[in-house]
């Protein structure tokens, strides 16, 4: 239904579509996908750790735990594991 609505009501590309919203729905399931990067992040910032780290580093943390929340999501209260193996 959300991709019919895209493509008649957004004019979006009928593949387009189909391929954004299934990889939004994997990375994003709920809110997982915002969530881990924020969570690594936080935790590297009162770790103390954040002047010492770059901001390409940064970029590699944030896409790492993105990439990291798409085969976890799944699984009851994997989230703590998953941010706790970001940061390690």
């Amino acid at each position: 239904m959300a991709i019919e609505t895209a493509v008649d009501k957004g004019k979006v590309a009928g593949a387009t579509a189909g391929f954004v919203l299934s990889l939004g729905l994997d990375l994003n399931l709920s809110g997982s996908g915002v969530y881990y990067p924020l969570a690594v992040l936080w935790m590297v910032r009162c770790g103390g750790y954040w002047n010492a780290l770059s901001s390409g580093t940064l970029a590699i943390i944030g896409i790492v735990s993105t990439a990291s929340v798409i085969g976890a999501q799944h699984f009851p209260n994997y989230g703590l594991i998953m941010v706790r193996d970001a940061v390690t």
